[in-house]
């Protein structure tokens, strides 16, 4: 009985884990996306320093959008995606 109930348990958490990242990707890729996007404003010419990054869930791409505000233009957002199949960073607006 104990055996069953173990097995039932350790089914039970592996259908949640992958519902969760089915429905939410995996939550270590929001700091890989940002890692992602740090690293491809520091190869940018002339690029302010970064005053403030964070990221957001787009559920209609189902990925996350990081923003980015820079030291030298405090009143401006910058929206920056990953496209997955190049992995290929794009500012999308500003």
């Amino acid at each position: 009985m104990k055996k069953i109930i173990s097995v039932t348990v350790i089914l039970l958490v592996l259908i949640v884990g992958f519902v969760y990242i089915a429905f939410f990707d995996n939550p270590f890729s929001e700091k890989r996306r940002i890692s992602q996007v740090e690293e491809y404003i520091a190869n940018q010419p002339q690029t302010s320093e970064i005053s403030n990054i964070y990221a957001e869930w787009d559920s209609k791409r189902g990925d996350y959008d990081i923003f980015v505000v820079f030291d030298n233009e405090p009143n401006l957002t910058y929206n920056y995606i990953i496209h997955s199949e190049e992995k290929e960073v794009v500012l999308l607006k500003s």
